[in-house]
């Protein structure tokens, strides 16, 4: 008898549904739990369970994408000429008026610095068509003719290497005595400017050694760097920017058309200032033997056949 009574007593219990005690209602035994084992779940209007159960899903999670980094680019776009180029005069140092204007203002559009005042011919805009000449290939006279008029609404020179534009960086290139100043004032910007690096040539030292004048070539970071003129064992060096031991790029009296220094990479006086108060410290500096393209694409072929035994496979 008191095992039927523990029974009966069982038959007649109640439990309580998730949730707080306070909240709970009570439920006898054996009543189905809805959302489990397939158990429909009441709807929300009626509180009723529904005739069919249906699966719920969540709505998709967007998820925002990172916004694109920016690139350097990889040419200058031509521009339309207001007359045919052959029709333009010729110019030089002194001369000045609409045409000495016009070139200035198609230099500076395409990243070139003729610093001079405007429609004025002097030593900011010679330095800029110099500049200009080399990075066009073109004989470097640093004077207007008609071939430098046409590549100058026409250019077919070469930038660096595409890369991201994140940071201020200099980029040599002694092929062509130019040095390209890459996100100076904002992301892909980029700067051109005329310079000489070192003549390889030899050379006596004070102490009587000897030594071979030449700018070292890769990567590397302006570790020191001296806001004024410094006398150096190898001649007076203004506002250096020092990336290895001895080499730096500094400001000149003297930045020829050609390769002329100890090995420092020269740039005019009014450049470095320019460039001074834009480089961070620890800026990078690449110095590249050549920067043609095709070039390029073959040294990294070269590397990565180096390193993997074989060429890249060919996209399909």
């Amino acid at each position: 008898m008191a095992v039927f009574a523990v029974l009966a007593a069982a038959s007649s219990a109640t439990v309580l549904l998730r949730g707080s005690v306070g909240e709970a209602a009570p439920i006898p035994l054996g009543t189905p739990i809805p959302g489990e084992d397939g158990v429909p779940t009441p709807s929300a209007d009626s509180g009723s369970f529904p005739a069919s159960s249906t699966t719920m899903t969540s709505p998709p999670v967007t998820v925002p994408l990172p916004p694109p980094i920016p690139m350097t680019p990889t040419s200058i776009p031509a521009a339309v000429p207001p007359v045919d180029p052959a029709a333009l005069p010729a110019l030089g140092w002194g001369d000045r008026g609409e045409h000495v204007q016009l070139v200035q203002d198609r230099l500076t559009a395409m990243g070139f610095r003729p610093s001079d005042d405007n429609g004025r011919y002097w030593a900011g805009t010679a330095s800029a068509v110099l500049a200009f000449q080399k990075f066009e290939g073109l004989d470097r006279s640093g004077e207007v003719d008609t071939v430098t008029w046409q590549h100058l609404f026409s250019p077919v020179g070469y930038l660096p290497p595409q890369q991201p534009a994140l940071v201020p960086k200099v980029e040599v290139d002694l092929e062509r005595q130019v040095l390209f100043v890459l996100n100076a004032e904002h992301p892909g910007q980029v700067t051109i400017l005329n310079t000489s690096t070192g003549g390889e040539y030899y050379y006596t030292n004070k102490d009587g050694s000897s030594d071979y004048a030449f700018t070292p070539e890769g990567s590397f970071h302006v570790y020191r760097r001296y806001n004024g003129v410094e006398e150096a064992p190898l001649g007076t060096l203004y506002r250096p920017l020092y990336f290895h031991r001895g080499w730096a790029v500094h400001g000149s009296p003297s930045v020829p058309a050609y390769p002329a220094s100890h090995g420092c990479v020269r740039l005019s006086n009014d450049d470095q200032n320019w460039l001074w108060d834009r480089a961070p410290d620890s800026m990078e500096v690449v110095v590249r033997a050549t920067m043609n393209p095709e070039t390029i694409r073959l040294q990294q072929l070269q590397e990565f056949m180096d390193s993997y035994g074989s060429a890249p496979p060919m996209p399909v």
